[in-house]
């Protein structure tokens, strides 16, 4: 089952904010080892396999 929740003006800002800060240290994390060239690679996979 599935619930949907409309969240205020407020708290869509914060749930955004908490989604860059996370995905920016996530993909930091993610791609340490990786040359420029695979972290190209691997975001144009991640396009092609995600929704």
């Amino acid at each position: 089952r599935g619930v949907l929740v409309q969240l205020t003006p407020d708290g869509a800002a914060l749930c955004e904010q908490c989604h860059q800060v996370v995905g920016q240290k996530l993909h930091q994390e993610l791609t340490k080892n990786l040359s420029a060239d695979e972290v190209v690679a691997l975001e144009q996979l991640l396009k092609k396999v995600l929704p």
